[in-house]
């Protein structure tokens, strides 16, 4: 399962990357979140590619071409592109996202920056790699050292009503960006000490998940529970994570 995910995750990264920089139009969906051709096309290559091998594996993406037979404990969840706003505005911090869950678990997690020529895999059980080399998360335990990536400030205002606790995160860290998804790549490699997503559904997170454990990590959504179908999700080296967790349920 692993070379295919591998094999699908690259040729959906670069097909969508063939459109990079070069994007004419887009369109919006119901919760006003953009896709393009390249979102479309690329999971359809994906789909196309996993259920060959693997035909009685369901299969969910994010621009509904989603297949759920409700029988396999397999399931292949993917977002294309990761990060359509910044693809849309010719920002290579866009990635795709690839993941297969057993039994509603994460075992295998993808994410491929085309941009930035940076593949990172992850199989349960066998570690993080970037590009083939093994990576860990780092190792700092000090909140007021900390470097923090987040999403946007209006997802924890809007979604969960934490903008006084985002604001105690900003001012603890000594230092905070918002860098779409390039923030978790960050993280995985050890750059970043942490990343939190106020927003985003199980195709943004079950990749995600098991990168972060596999190299290290913790994760949980902002309730502390081990959730992907949530609204948000937290990734630290483990060594932070309570006291994010604290911050972010403080009372305001």
């Amino acid at each position: 399962m692993i070379n295919v995910a591998i094999d699908a995750a690259k040729k959906a990264g670069d097909h969508a990357y063939g459109y990079f920089k070069n994007l004419s139009e887009f369109s919006r969906k119901q919760d006003r979140s953009p896709v393009t051709r390249a979102d479309i096309e690329a999971e359809q290559i994906a789909k196309k590619i996993i259920l060959k091998k693997f035909p009685d594996h369901d299969f969910i993406g994010e621009e509904q071409e989603t297949e759920i037979s409700g029988v396999s404990p397999y399931k292949w969840i993917l977002d294309p592109i990761d990060g359509t706003r910044d693809f849309i505005r010719g920002l290579g911090i866009w990635c795709t996202l690839l993941a297969v869950l057993k039994d509603d678990q994460p075992i295998i997690g993808i994410a491929y920056f085309p941009d930035f020529n940076e593949f990172y895999s992850a199989e349960k059980g066998k570690g993080t790699y970037l590009n083939g080399k093994k990576i860990n998360v780092s190792h700092e335990k000090s909140l007021e050292e900390s470097f923090i990536t987040l999403s946007s400030a209006h997802h924890f205002s809007l979604d969960h009503n934490k903008a006084n606790q985002y604001h105690e995160v900003c001012i603890k860290a000594d230092m905070v960006r918002s860098l779409g998804s390039w923030g978790f790549a960050l993280f995985f490699k050890g750059k970043a000490d942490a990343y939190i997503a106020g927003r985003g559904k199980i195709w943004d997170f079950a990749a995600l998940a098991v990168l972060c454990e596999e190299a290290g990590g913790r994760w949980t959504d902002f309730s502390g529970e081990k959730k992907l179908d949530t609204n948000s999700i937290i990734l630290s080296n483990g060594l932070l994570h309570s006291q994010i967790l604290e911050l972010l349920n403080k009372a305001a």
